[in-house]
This record gives structure tokens, sequence and C-alpha cells, in this order.
């Protein structure tokens, strides 16, 4: 019976873990961590939310072509290391919670305390995406109305790495959709 409960436990996590897989990254010097999205996916720290705008590092690159200014340039610079720094640390939460987790699966622990690991995994998990998607928000409120449209633009012709999709379609609206 224990066996068969670790297995159904096994299997539900790497079914979860296939689930929420992060894709690959985009090409080098795309995105940085806080790319706008609608759809709320993480593709690790190169990236917050998964859509077609850039992140703070490729915003910062195409300053010229949207004409940030220096206070702009500052504000964006001090928020990207700040979510860095949040970041790893709640990256090491969620990796000792998966530690934690991985050992009393071993150990064929009860399955109360399983169920319970797996909930924190869970909701370390659901705290880094709210914290991507506030970081997203407070990127996204030091550009005005005209710089989000050019970005849009701009990454609508392919700067970004992100085209259209084959068959037209996009995944999403980016910056302010």
């Amino acid at each position: 019976m224990k066996k068969l409960l670790t297995l159904t436990l096994i299997l539900t996590l790497a079914a979860a873990t296939i689930a929420v897989a992060q894709p690959a990254p985009c090409p080098p010097g795309c995105c940085d961590g806080h790319s706008f999205g609608a759809q709320g996916k993480h593709r690790g720290i190169g990236h917050g939310m998964r859509g077609d705008a850039p992140g703070i590092k490729r915003i910062l690159a195409m300053g010229d072509e949207i004409n940030l200014t220096d206070q702009q340039r500052d504000q964006l610079e001090n928020m990207m290391d700040e979510f860095r720094m949040e970041h790893v640390d709640r990256k090491a939460e969620l990796q000792k919670a998966q530690i934690k987790l991985k050992a009393l699966m071993r150990d064929e622990a009860d399955e109360g305390e399983v169920n319970a690991a797996i909930d924190e995994v869970s909701e370390l998990k659901a705290q880094m995406q709210k914290m991507r998607y506030a970081n997203h928000q407070k990127a996204k409120s030091v550009l005005t109305q005209d710089q989000i449209d050019k970005l849009k633009q701009l990454c609508k012709d392919s700067r970004c790495g992100k085209g259209p999709k084959p068959g037209g379609s996009r995944r999403g609206p980016g910056i302010g959709g």
C-alpha cells in the first residue's frame, strides 16, 4: 500500500512538474526577468510574464528607440536589481521546500506531511508568480503610453525575437494589454 501511495505521489509530482515546466528562454539579450504579458507564465530569471513585450533589460537596450529619459533608465535599473535580489531569496526558499518534499516522499512519510510539503511548494511558486506580476506592473508604470505603444510595435516587428507564430496567431496582448 505504501509503495502504491509513493508511486502515485511521484507520478502526481512528475505530472505537475511537466505542467509547469519552463519554456526555453528568448535569444540572448531579449528579456531579463521582467517581460510583460497577460498570461502570467514565468520562464526563469530571464523572464517575468510570458507575452509579446520585452523585459526590463531589453527595454533599457531599446531605450533610445522608445525615448527613455535618464530618470526612467535609473528607475528601471533599480527595479531590475531589486527584483533579482528578491528572486534569489524566494528561489532558495522554493528549492529548500522541494528538497524537503523529495526527502519526505523518499522516506515514505505520512501522507499528511507529504501533502503539507506539496502545499508549501505550491504556495512558494504562487508567491514568486505574484512577485513577478507586481514587478511587471511597477516597471510598466514607469513608461508613458507612447513608450508602451512603441514597445508593442517593436515586438510586433519581431525585435523581441517573438514575431507572429506560424498561422498568424499571437500569444497575447503584451504590455498594456
